[in-house]
């Protein structure tokens, strides 16, 4: 199995309407496919957050090649949409993992 890792540090300020965009936009649409069979929404703890807080959005696919056609095919406008939706309030980047 594996794991696609999403980490975005946002303002503050955004929080409660990031939060529910997440989870009625953002995560449907990247779970609109055949590809990801489950995710999960985590907050990162015990890190300093005056300057922003950092959640993980964990999405989970069977193979290396369903990532690798998500990749290629989805995870670019999936990107554009949080930077669209959210300018300049946001960073984050992706990483990918094998579950053993």
């Amino acid at each position: 199995m594996i794991l696609y890792n999403l980490t975005i540090k946002i303002e503050p300020s955004i929080k409660q309407e990031w939060l529910d965009w997440m989870q009625s936009d953002f995560i449907p649409l990247a779970l609109n496919n055949s590809v990801f069979i489950d995710h999960k929404l985590c907050r990162l703890i015990g890190l300093e957050e005056s300057d922003g807080i950092t959640y993980a959005l964990q999405l989970f696919c069977q193979s290396a090649e369903q990532l690798n056609a998500f990749k290629n095919n989805m995870e670019a406008p999936l990107h554009l949409e949080l930077v669209k939706r959210f300018p300049n309030q946001l960073v984050f980047f992706p990483t990918a993992m094998e579950i053993l």
